[in-house]
């Protein structure tokens, strides 16, 4: 599903904001955050559309919108970037600005997922898409034993 910022009322991007943890709102709003997004867009000489994503997705995934799980898809998508370019600015966006409210943002998706919205868990066991990977069994015989 796609949202835009636009798509969301004042009043309710405000109600959002004011259930948000503190150190959420800080993040939100700090100038960090603009530098960590502006300097991403130098560096990897990003259009002034794919900027306009980037940032509608940070936003997003701060307001508890977007799943943190769900971010290089989502800014590889909307902001129409390679794979390789999603994972290396998505890696860095993850880095400096998600992980110092890691633990903020899980509870807040926690919320989210329990207040109605259907968690991936969910999803994929409805799907039946909640098996474990293969994962082959016996000895590796690709690998050097260890001396």
């Amino acid at each position: 599903m796609r949202f835009m910022l636009e798509e969301f009322k004042q009043e309710e991007i405000n109600k959002l904001i004011d259930e948000l943890p503190e150190d959420i709102k800080e993040t939100l709003f700090s100038l960090e955050t603009a530098d960590t997004i502006n300097n991403a867009s130098k560096m990897y000489e990003l259009e002034d559309e794919e900027i306009t994503e980037l940032t509608d997705c940070v936003a997003l995934t701060l307001l508890g919108i977007i799943p943190l799980s769900d971010f290089q898809k989502t800014i590889k998508e909307r902001a129409k970037l390679t794979d390789s370019l999603a994972k290396t600015i998505s890696q860095q966006i993850t880095r400096l600005i998600f992980y110092p409210v890691k633990n903020s943002l899980e509870e807040l998706q926690k919320i989210e997922t329990s207040s109605g919205a259907k968690s991936e868990k969910t999803l994929n066991k409805q799907t039946g898409q909640d098996k474990e990977p293969f994962k082959p069994s016996g000895k590796d015989v690709y690998r050097e034993p260890i001396e």
